[in-house]
């Protein structure tokens, strides 16, 4: 059949159902079989998702009975072209349902048997799953369990009564060329819609996290806020849908690896101050979840052409983002969970081994895009470098963000800026330069030593003066 709105031929894949195989922790996989004609549903109902089963009876009651409806299946990369004057106006874009905004959920999977069981938590968690729509970037082998929900009339699952919401690009695994790639093409399977969320394919959510997100959000009153970390362990972290503790991670730490590559070291956990309500600013910005508006990939969407990178593509992220005007800050309090600890985890695509090549000509090409060519060794990939390069705001020269932030590549070194992002003294010396269109922190106005005696001074200073963050 023909997919309209992306003019593409639609591609099924039919797979007969077959008896579930747990492992220890919980985990399936489906023994595949010829194709047939009668297709089942499977149970939800393992170990590890019991909550989530429940959770789909409980609410299968608020909606209408699921009708038979299927995924649209995505063969090649189709950026969602925005209107001719979405640059100067791009806070007034974003997709509608029933007059709230929609949120598009970025899945970039690799041989993941936890990808369809995060699709499954997805809807059922959301308060307003009729705004989701999903987009997963299904790298797998033959023998690996879709992504995809096994569907029949009349299931309760919400997957599969919002099946039409999921947009799946199949890839591969022998041709999967790393996290950047593989979020790349997720990316393209964005189609306007007014917020997105980007995580990995094995992650469990708390009741209502749409909303949860968008009330976080709206609280930092910037349009380019971005709420990224590296999620919070996810075994003995929920109760039925609602977090047990009120913590959050923080990203203040990393190093230089391999031919100046970065690589962030793990997240400090903190509890925010109780009369601190808003998300708070931090330095660095995280792949596993990262909550925006839907302008952020429109704007500043995952390259096209860093193969093989695996260190480098968070601080690659971060730069083309605060150099096009967004702000990192950490969520106010954990909304996903990462299982950390599961026994038995997915293989990596460093299984390809040589197939694809060398990382170093990719990393070539983000050291000329940070404008470092006296570090280049050999030779960089420069397709379309220009569209994938630095942002142009004003005030947000990368030079700046290296010197406010503490990052000298010709010395190799990041300074550790952990203790002034847990005690706020990065947020407080920041915030207060918030434009007043709120799109973004004005860094023209911000004094380039605001980071001396480890920006103690700033936030002394700002503690004096009444202003929009004056939350202390």
């Amino acid at each position: 059949t023909r997919v309209p709105w992306l003019d593409i031929n639609e591609q099924y894949q039919l797979r007969s159902g077959s008896a579930i195989l747990p492992s220890i922790d919980g985990q399936v996989t489906y023994l595949l079989k010829g194709c047939e004609t009668n297709l089942r549903s499977q149970s939800l109902d393992t170990s590890s998702d019991r909550e989530n089963s429940k959770l789909v009876n409980s609410q299968t009651s608020t909606h209408s009975e699921a009708q038979l409806k299927s995924p649209h299946y995505v063969n090649e990369i189709n950026f969602w072209v925005p209107p001719p004057d979405y640059e100067a106006n791009y806070h007034k874009f974003g997709t509608f349902v029933n007059g709230k905004p929609t949120v598009f959920v970025g899945i970039a999977s690799y041989r993941d048997p936890m990808c369809h069981l995060t699709l499954e938590r997805v809807f059922t968690w959301a308060k307003h799953p009729e705004r989701v729509y999903v987009g997963v970037v299904e790298q797998n082998a033959e023998v690996d369990e879709p992504c995809t929900p096994v569907c029949e009339e009349g299931t309760e699952k919400l997957s599969c009564k919002f099946a039409d919401h999921i947009r799946i690009m199949k890839v591969n695994a022998r041709d999967a060329k790393g996290p950047t790639w593989g979020r790349h093409r997720a990316d393209s399977l964005y189609q306007g819609e007014y917020f997105s969320l980007q995580v990995d394919a094995h992650m469990y959510f708390v009741k209502n996290w749409d909303e949860d997100m968008i009330n976080q959000w709206k609280l930092t009153k910037n349009e380019n806020a971005v709420l990224s970390n590296y999620p919070s362990e996810s075994q003995n972290a929920l109760n039925n849908g609602v977090a047990r503790s009120r913590t959050t991670p923080m990203m203040c730490n990393s190093a230089f690896r391999e031919n100046y590559m970065t690589k962030h070291a793990s997240a400090i956990e903190i509890y925010p101050k109780s009369n601190l309500k808003t998300p708070i600013l931090d330095v660095w910005w995280a792949a596993g979840v990262s909550f925006s508006r839907g302008h952020r990939i429109a704007r500043v969407p995952y390259d096209c052409c860093l193969p093989m990178v695996f260190d480098g593509e968070e601080t690659s992220m971060a730069y083309r983002m605060w150099t096009k005007g967004y702000d990192f800050y950490t969520f106010h309090h954990s909304v996903v969970f990462h299982p950390y600890r599961r026994k038995s985890k997915p293989p990596l695509f460093w299984e390809n081994g040589n197939r694809h090549g060398s990382p170093r000509p990719a990393q070539n090409r983000l050291l000329k895009m940070y404008g470092l060519d006296h570090l280049i060794k050999g030779n960089y990939i420069d397709t379309e470098i220009d569209r994938y390069g630095l942002g142009d705001q004003k005030g947000r020269d990368l030079k700046l963000f290296f010197t406010i932030f503490g990052i000298d590549y010709d010395r190799g070194t990041v300074r550790d800026n952990c203790d002034a992002v847990r005690n706020y003294r990065i947020h407080f010396a920041l915030t207060p330069y918030l434009r007043e269109d709120g799109k973004g922190i004005d860094y023209s106005y911000v004094p380039a030593n605001i980071h001396k005696n480890d920006f103690k001074d700033a936030y002394e200073q700002a503690m004096k003066k009444e202003g929009p963050y004056s939350l202390l």
